[in-house]
């Protein structure tokens, strides 16, 4: 009857012996595949609490294939015949195509009439092996992150945990039209994220309703572990790790042990590149310690590291109360910061941890908060104000004021003797001491300035990444250089602006 009106069908029957079950499978011959018997296998030892011990598959001349299974039975004295009708339905789930269940899933989540619009472009779009490895649900995922790229180069990541994975695991998938993304520029990344791959897969989506128009999306599946074996809050730190892998994709970000940070100690992206930009000030100040080991040290504390960018946001964060009474919290904090490095047994982390803390308070401004998205054009550096006498580690003379800008574009500091003072900018071609450079300069331009105005200032910046600032392949490296010089130049003044400018009355209003 099955083979003269084709349609999928079990027979199951108790065998011979009582410890074994058999049963008959009929699967229409065009959807048949090992896939689908495997399935199919597994469907039979959930119905009948068995274990499939041996398969023969039977293909003749008829439309149907027939696969005879054979179980053996999990507990066969207590066994009972399952509910065919129910197996006979969960039977004909399991034989409908993958792309039949995949157009059913985009009907549920995206609408009927979405659904028939995008299905021309995805029906072909995925080849076996990502049908093996995904279910017709997960691709429903792939196609909503795919349709938000909007053809976009730039990388969509996604972090998630499948339900076979351990608390200590997570998922990374990336996404990238035309090309691959190397190993090479993935796992470095992820490894200064505080994560460790474990396993990697790559599929390609061929979406397009013409031939012509198909084009190759790479969806790169990665098997991750946090460095240090903890426990990972998927729910608190999902978004934070998205958020930073692509900023550091996109260039906003330095690739470099900080990120790390945003991992352990719960931070953002943007509270690890301040910490790291104080950091940096720090060296470019004098401290003896490597940018490594400041990493790392912040890292191993993470409840203090989190504490510091919290005695920040006390300070600084726009909307909270007036700023004797943030000043007044933050002190408090600082104290109890304090309190808590007795626990620290290196002598190097506590001076260092101590220098941070230092800096945070010696603030005046920031123009953390002061950024446009993505959509509204480049991010500023970020930059901060110092009051240097309240610093005393830092060598004389203390400037009365002091501006550090960074990013991973530049990097500048601007110095000043006084609130009257006057003095250049240099593009100083010192990445390491620029700082020492620019110190000694307006050291100088004081004992010029005695004439003239109380005291000197001055101001210069390295360019950290040439390529960023200018597109200019055909030019040759002597103009590429200048070109790209004079847009530090400009950025690095536009955000001096960005910290020194006031807004009274809705309006931008220079000091």
């Amino acid at each position: 009857a099955v083979q003269e009106r084709p349609r999928p069908h079990l027979i199951v029957w108790r065998g011979c012996s009582p410890l074994f079950a058999s049963a008959f499978a009929f699967i229409p011959r065009d959807r048949f595949s090992s896939g689908l018997r495997r399935r199919v296998g597994e469907l039979l030892e959930t119905a009948l609490g068995a274990r499939v011990v041996e398969f023969t598959p039977h293909f003749g001349e008829q439309v149907m294939v027939r696969v005879h299974y054979r179980l053996r039975l999990l507990q066969p004295d207590a066994w009972q015949p399952p509910d065919m009708a129910v197996v006979q339905r969960q039977l004909m789930d399991v034989v409908r195509t993958w792309e039949e269940r995949l157009l059913e899933e985009m009907r549920l989540g995206l609408g009927p009439e979405e659904a028939e619009r995008l299905w021309p472009a995805y029906r072909n779009a995925f080849s076996e092996a990502y049908k093996e490895a995904f279910s017709p649900r997960d691709a429903l995922a792939d196609v909503q992150v795919l349709e938000n790229l909007k053809g976009s180069a730039r990388v969509t990541a996604t972090f998630f945990r499948a339900p076979a994975d351990a608390a200590q695991q997570v998922r990374l998938k990336l996404y990238h039209f035309d090309s691959a993304v190397p190993l090479a520029a993935r796992v470095p990344m992820l490894a200064h994220m505080g994560l460790r791959a474990v396993e990697e897969r790559t599929f390609t989506i061929r979406r397009g309703a013409h031939p012509e128009a198909v084009r190759a999306v790479f969806v790169h599946e990665m098997l991750l572990e946090p460095a240090d074996d903890l426990p990972l809050e998927l729910d608190k730190v999902g978004a934070l790790l998205e958020e930073g892998f692509l900023a550091i994709w996109n260039g906003e970000a330095d690739d470099d042990a900080f990120n790390a940070l945003m991992l352990a100690a719960g931070l953002t992206w943007r509270e690890a590149a301040l910490l790291r930009a104080v950091c940096r000030w720090l060296k470019q100040a004098g401290a003896h310690y490597g940018l490594g080991y400041m990493a790392q040290t912040l890292r191993k504390h993470r409840q203090l590291a989190a504490k510091l960018v919290a005695m920040f946001r006390l300070l600084f964060e726009p909307g909270r109360t007036s700023p004797k009474t943030r000043r007044q919290r933050a002190r408090a904090l600082h104290v109890e910061i304090i309190a808590a490095l007795t626990t620290v047994p290196s002598l190097d982390e506590d001076r260092i941890l101590r220098m941070i803390a230092a800096t945070i308070l010696a603030m005046r401004r920031t123009s953390f908060w002061q950024q446009p998205t993505l959509a509204e054009g480049p991010r500023r550096p970020i930059a901060f104000k110092l009051h240097g006498p309240d610093l005393d580690f830092i060598p004389d003379p203390k400037p009365w004021a002091e501006i550090f800008v960074h990013d991973p574009v530049l990097e500048g500091v601007h110095l000043r003797g006084g609130p009257i003072a006057r003095g250049g900018i240099r593009h100083s071609d010192r990445p390491q001491d620029f700082r020492t450079e620019i110190l000694g300069l307006m050291k100088a331009q004081t004992v010029k300035n005695a004439v003239i105005v109380p005291v000197g200032a001055k101001g210069g910046f390295v360019v950290r990444n040439a390529a960023a600032l200018v597109d200019a392949p055909d030019a040759s490296a002597r103009d590429a250089a200048r070109k790209a010089g004079e847009a530090a130049y400009a950025r690095f003044i536009a955000t001096l602006l960005d910290l020194t400018d006031n807004i009274v009355d809705g309006k931008v209003a220079p000091p």
